[in-house]
């Protein structure tokens, strides 16, 4: 049937170290697998991501497990500008393409509705189709495009 295995809910103070987890592995999963450089190079960016959800004006949703209410994805939406960024959303790869993405999706564009919000935007690893996709099928526009260059600094002695 069309029951999903998980369950959609709000963000809570517990669900911050597992939704880090889920991002940090999905975002460098895929960018290795597409041969670009790490989204995160430590898990402590993407706590540190998360844990805007606590703060006046910004959303957090999380995606869990029916079964054992493992956190399974998340995702963010920051309105206290006039127009909501959405972000990180993340879904555990082993659980992609199931909808959870999409439930996540809503929740936010609902809450920015709610609010009485204009205009969101996100930004997107234009590499991953899969989401693109998604993001296209739930009414956004490609704004622009560009590439982000990253330079190492090695330590001068």
């Amino acid at each position: 049937g069309s029951e999903k295995p998980f369950k959609l809910r709000p963000m809570q103070a517990g669900d911050l170290e597992a939704a880090a987890n889920v991002c940090f592995k999905a975002f460098n999963t895929f960018n290795k697998l597409v041969h670009i450089p790490p989204e995160f190079e430590h898990i402590a960016e993407t706590i540190g991501a998360y844990s805007s959800y606590a703060t006046e004006g910004v959303y957090g949703f999380v995606i869990t497990d029916k079964k054992d209410g493992k956190v399974l994805g998340a995702n963010l939406i920051d309105c206290r500008d006039p127009t909501a960024m959405i972000g990180p959303i993340a879904v555990a790869t082993v659980r992609q393409s199931k909808g959870g993405g999409r439930a996540l999706m809503e929740a936010v564009i609902s809450t920015a509705k709610k609010l009485n919000m204009k205009r969101i935007r996100l930004c997107a690893n234009l590499s991953n189709p899969i989401s693109f996709s998604l993001y296209v099928k739930l009414g956004f526009n490609p704004h622009f495009s560009c590439g982000e260059y990253v330079g190492i600094l090695k330590p001068s002695n």
